[in-house]
């Protein structure tokens, strides 16, 4: 059954097998040997030279005890009694009351060889999980990798190629921000977590998540719980100061951008160029709210204007795209703060697996609650 657990470490094994081919070597020189019994003590010992894995060699070490005499019976006896500390507390109890009865004989042997299938259980079952959890760890660390390759796809493709992902839909670019947050948040959970999650499972846990379905599952819930944290937080559902806001209408943004004016006339010493630009993108605005269509409602001018504000006396924008520094209806307030409060709240999304859970069990027993209320 364990047979597909690879020696990695093949001197430890070469240690055990010299062990055991000492004891084979012994046992082959009692005086009351048989010739059936000593032919078949060579068939091991040459199995054991040939022996390449631990399932075969623990095989030879119980089929040994039954040629030893009773000096190296009584010698494994009380050495392996050292060694069952890694066994159930209730096996140690068992193996110490049996010490205390001083087997002789067949009895002694039978209770040898029950001790030695037990301790090689229990190294086996160290052994899996120790392969189990390489392999866990392997795929976390690639998932980690992973997620922030495609966390900063938008920048990499601006920097190193020139060209702007999502730069004609901010909603895309907002979906596509919260949830690869989600699915680096997700995959950072697994990978600071994963020590003490491996150290509490049993060995049929660990084999699940050594599964490359059980990583991709995990990172896709992060990556959705980064979604839902978007729309929660666009919806208020949950209204906090330490959410970003969003330009719900075109009557904010024409605020904001009214507003936009006035302080730009305080803080610009530079001539009209720039503040007509201001101008016209309110007049735009205000014809939007008048019923006429406009493509954008400020020009150029005006977008490096409230560029220029929002970083107070800066002549220049430390962003990675240019949604950063836009502001639209249906966008962030502040885009260059807002949305890196979007990124870590969507963040904070992927990596706790019980916050949007809550969150939307505490909205359902509202809305339960309120529902109930009306109809009384």
């Amino acid at each position: 059954m364990l047979s597909f657990i690879k020696n990695k470490h093949p001197h430890l094994l070469n240690q055990y097998k010299t062990h055991l081919s000492a004891l084979l070597d012994r046992a082959k020189h009692q005086p009351e040997l048989k010739d059936s019994q000593l032919e078949l003590l060579n068939e091991l010992n040459q199995t054991l030279k040939d022996a390449s894995d631990w399932q075969s060699v623990y095989n030879i070490e119980l089929q040994v005890i039954e040629y030893l005499d009773e000096d190296d019976l009584q010698t494994c006896w009380l050495r392996k009694q050292a060694d069952n500390d890694v066994l159930s507390p209730n096996l140690q109890v068992f193996y110490q009351d049996q010490v205390k009865l001083n087997l002789v004989g067949t009895k002694l042997k039978s209770m040898l060889a029950k001790l030695v299938c037990d301790l090689q259980w229990r190294a086996e079952i160290v052994r899996v999980k120790a392969d189990f959890s390489a392999r866990a760890r392997l795929l976390i660390a690639l998932m980690f990798l992973l997620s922030f390759f495609v966390f900063f796809t938008p920048t990499i493709s601006n920097s190193i190629f020139g060209h702007e992902l999502f730069a004609d839909n901010l909603r895309l670019y907002y979906l596509f921000s919260a949830a690869s947050a989600g699915l680096l948040g997700a995959s950072f959970s697994q990978l600071t977590s994963m020590r003490s999650n491996i150290s509490k499972a049993s060995i049929e846990q660990i084999r699940t998540m050594s599964h490359f379905s059980y990583v991709i599952a995990r990172s896709v819930i992060g990556a959705g719980a980064g979604l839902i944290m978007f729309y929660i937080i666009q919806s208020e559902l949950i209204n906090l100061p330490i959410f970003p806001e969003f330009i719900s209408d075109q009557r904010d943004l024409l605020d904001l951008l009214t507003a936009q004016q006035a302080e730009v006339k305080e803080f610009l010493t530079a001539g009209g160029e720039l503040s007509d630009g201001v101008t016209k993108a309110v007049h735009k605005a205000q014809s939007v709210l008048s019923g006429v269509a406009v493509e954008s409602l400020y020009s150029s001018e005006a977008e490096k204007t409230a560029s220029l504000i929002q970083n107070s006396s800066k002549n220049l924008m430390a962003t990675a795209h240019s949604h950063e520094s836009e502001l639209r209806v249906g966008g962030l307030l502040h885009p260059s703060k807002g949305i890196s409060l979007l990124i870590i709240w969507c963040i904070i999304a992927g990596f706790c697996e019980k916050l949007i859970p809550g969150i939307l069990n505490n909205a359902e027993k509202k809305a339960l609650k309120a529902s109930e209320t009306s109809n009384d």
